[in-house]
This record gives structure tokens, sequence and C-alpha cells, in this order.
């Protein structure tokens, strides 16, 4: 069964013009992390060290948690306590300090059952985009076998916290048929050596040790960004899965940002730069900012993506950012914009083709509004204060504006959910009660409830606040 997760985002683009909102429902791979704990994890590392191996399979989950959540934040990660009776570590993963707690509260058996813990993950409803990683001495197991009705339906992987010249090849050869078998290994054996456990002693440090098991649970991928004759390197953040994306992104058009409010999107990257092309970034992000525009791209034959310049205030003006905003599949998923496949690239625009735009017009189209209400933009001050003595307006000329005045205010209340905005939503509550203490019986009836309900709601719930009957 696969899993999908809820992703809401908020992000502004392309100077003071407007916020992007979208919703996204998403493929998302888990990463099961499981430790053993048999009691022979309770000896040292070697005989010329005090640590347990338990303490540095430990140390080396929790780094290897931390930079898998940096490179990828929307990823599953899921620990999961390997022993006899393997089960699920319940803790906050976002929170590392709770998350090493609950790893040290687990208390050590004295065997640890392979087979338990595959019937564990199936029962997890794995899928082949799931991954588990289980970090051993690979010393004690029971000594049942291990066949194909086992194994989970993800790939397994082994991480042995000894040295390899301590270990028994025995055991590490079964680990890696292990691994062969999850995987559906049908090759040459010499080329099965990326399926062998993984040796903490083949690496300086553990902190190294966790950077390259973290790449290999979360690849990155580096494409190549192309407009016209310019060319730039990049990564981005979330990390793409390989495949997503063409290995050349190609920039097919540039469209008014303007012409992009409420485009429907499903996802956000940050670009980052590689292979010294940061000169080539900024000058792009330099140029959609001054031109007040996005760069369309085509990331795949149906997948297409806006390019957009976003600026944080506090920062440097001279500080670019770019970010690939994903629009929905098709080659018209902007319904109020040309087809996407009417644009191609500027290299192919000459003299003897004229009627290929490189820059989509917009004449006579008309934008679908998606609210009865216009939005305004909290990027400068005055849009929120528009807002909140808009509602401060509606609220004295209730009766009459009553529909009015809770639209606004769940409008509001929305914004402030969306992104956070606690002293926004107090600052409201406080106008509110101000504005209301001179006013009739009615309207402070009216301003009591409002403000008990978004008291009651917060910002955990942007449930509509129905109107006071």
């Amino acid at each position: 069964m696969c899993r999908y997760a809820l992703t809401f985002q908020v992000i502004h683009v392309g100077g003071a013009k407007g916020w992007v909102v979208s919703f996204v429902v998403f493929l998302q791979m888990t990463v099961y992390l499981a430790v053993d704990s048999s009691l022979s994890m309770r000896l040292p590392i070697d005989d010329n060290s005090e640590i347990s191996r338990r303490a540095i399979a430990c140390q080396l989950v929790l780094q290897t948690v931390q930079k898998v959540q940096a490179l990828d934040m929307d990823r599953k990660i899921r620990l999961v306590d390997f022993s006899h009776n393997s089960k699920i570590i319940s803790c906050d993963i976002r929170n590392i300090e709770d998350a090493e707690k609950n790893l040290n509260c687990i208390d050590v058996s004295a065997s640890a059952d392979l087979i338990s813990l595959f019937l564990l993950i199936k029962m997890e409803n794995d899928d082949e985009t799931s991954i588990l990683l289980v970090f051993t001495d690979a010393c004690t197991f029971t000594p049942e076998e291990v066949n194909l009705t086992h194994l989970p339906n993800c790939t397994v992987k082994f991480v042995c916290v000894l040295n390899e010249a301590l270990t028994d090849d025995n055991q590490v050869a079964r680990l890696w048929a292990i691994s062969l078998q999850t995987e559906g290994f049908k090759e040459e054996l010499e080329d099965s050596q990326p399926w062998m456990p993984y040796f903490v002693s083949d690496y300086d440090t553990i902190d190294s040790c966790s950077d390259a098991l973290a790449k290999d649970l979360c690849p990155v991928p580096t494409f190549l960004l192309k407009c016209g004759l310019l060319k730039a390197y990049f990564k981005t953040l979330p990390s793409v899965d390989n495949g997503d994306w063409n290995a050349v992104v190609e920039i097919i058009g540039f469209v008014p940002i303007n012409y992009m409010t409420n485009m429907p999107t499903t996802r956000h990257h940050f670009l980052i730069s590689q292979l010294n092309s940061e000169d080539v970034l900024n000058l792009l992000c330099s140029a959609l900012r001054l031109e007040e525009s996005v760069a369309i791209c085509r990331l795949n034959k149906n997948l297409y993506g806006a390019l957009c310049y976003i600026s944080a205030k506090e920062e440097d003006p001279s500080v670019c950012r770019l970010s690939m905003a994903l629009f929905p599949c098709g080659p018209m998923p902007v319904s109020w914009l040309p087809p996407f496949t009417t644009m191609s690239s500027q290299s192919v625009v000459d003299a003897g083709n004229e009627e290929q735009s490189f820059c989509i017009r917009n004449d006579g189209l008309s934008r679908p509004s998606y609210s009865s209400v216009q939005r305004t933009c909290w990027y400068e001050v005055h849009g929120l204060q528009s807002d909140v003595q808009k509602i401060a307006r509606l609220l004295k000329k209730i009766p009459d504006r009553t529909f009015l005045f809770y639209s606004e205010l769940n409008r509001i209340h929305a914004y402030c959910c969306a992104i956070g905005a606690e002293d926004v939503l107090e600052k409201l509550i406080q106008v509110l009660d101000e504005e209301s203490s001179t006013q009739s019986p009615l309207i402070i009836k009216h301003s009591m409830y409002a403000n008990e309900k978004l008291r009651m709601y917060g910002l955990k719930n942007s449930a509509e606040i129905q109107p006071l009957q």
C-alpha cells in the first residue's frame, strides 16, 4: 500500500505581487531505522574502547535522522526496536532529543529476531518505495532460517557497528543475501557490492558514516538548467527522485508574474547551485525580479514548472533565491494560459519561425477567481492594516454586513493559520474587543462570539466560523 502525506505550502513569489498557496498530496517513501537490542550490543566496540556497540548504533541513527531530514524534509522516518519482539518506537522524530530519549529507554534483550522484524515492517504496509536499515553488530540472531515468505516488500540493508575483521563471515554473507533478495538482484555477483552491509570501520568518523548513509537514503540528483546558450547546474531542496525530471531542464518561455496569480501548483523546490553555476543563477534571478516574470520550464514530457524569484524582506537584497513551482501534469496546467506545448526554447525561435513566441501573451484571457473576495498581500504592512481595518468597519455595520464580516474574519483567520501568524491573530482579537466596546449590544455580542471562536480554534484549526444566529 502506498503512503501519502498532505502538505500545505505558502510561498511569496516575484517581489511584492502575491502569495502562492498550494495543498499537495504526494507519494512518500518511508525510511525504517532499526536498532539491534540483543545482549551482545552491550559489549564494547573493541578491546581498546569502553563505548558500547549500542551507543555507537544510537549515535549513528540519530545523526542519520538529522541528515535525512536536512536532505528531504518530507521523508517519513520510523525508529524500530529490533529485538526478539520487534516494535515501532513511538516518538516525535522531528524532535531529536525526544528520539534520543526513547532510544535510550529500550531494554536490551537476549537476542534479536529477524523474522519478527520483517513481519513488523510488513504489518506497517511497507512497499517497494520504502527501505529498512538495520543497525547491528551481526553477532546474535535467532537461529530460525529466513525464507522468501518472511521478507518485507521494501529493500533491506544492514549497518554493522563492528570492525569488519571482528565479524562472523557467515553472518555477514547471510545479511548480504537478504539484501540481494529484497532488491530482486539477478545480475552477476561482482555487481552486488552496493548491497554489502555498511561497516562503520570503513569511515573515519561517525559523522562521515552518517553522511554516506543519508546520501544513499536520499540521493540528490544534479540537473542542468538551459536558457538559450546559458547553462547552470543545480540540485533541489527537497530533493527530487531520480527519473521524476529530465536530466536537462529547459526554460521554454517567460510569463509576467501578474498572469500567474493563484496558479495551480503541486510542489515547490528551492534551487541550490552546483559546479560553479552561481553566476548564471544569480543573473537569471535578477532578471526575473527586474522584469517581474516567471520562467516556464519543461521538467519532463508531461510536467512543467514555473521558476520564480522569491525574496525575504529581512535578507540582503543582493541575495537571490530561485524556487521551482510544479504545475499539475499535462500540457495545459494553467487553464487561462495557452498550452505550454506552444512554447519552445529561444534557440529555435528565428526569422524563419516568427510565429513561435518565446513569451506567452495573455490578450483577452480571463483568469478565474478562487475566492469571492479580493485577496490582499501581507508582504507589506499596509496589506495587513487594510485587512484589519476592513474587519473593524464591517463589525460596526452589523447586522447589515453580517455575512461579509464573517467572510472576512474567516479569510484572515485562514491566513494566520497558513503562515503561523500568532501575533496577528492576537492583534485581531484585541481590535475586535476595542472596536466593539462603544457599540450596540448586538455588535458586542458578535464580537465576543467571534473572539471566543478565534481563541478556541487558534492556529491549529482553520475551520470556518459560522455567523452567530
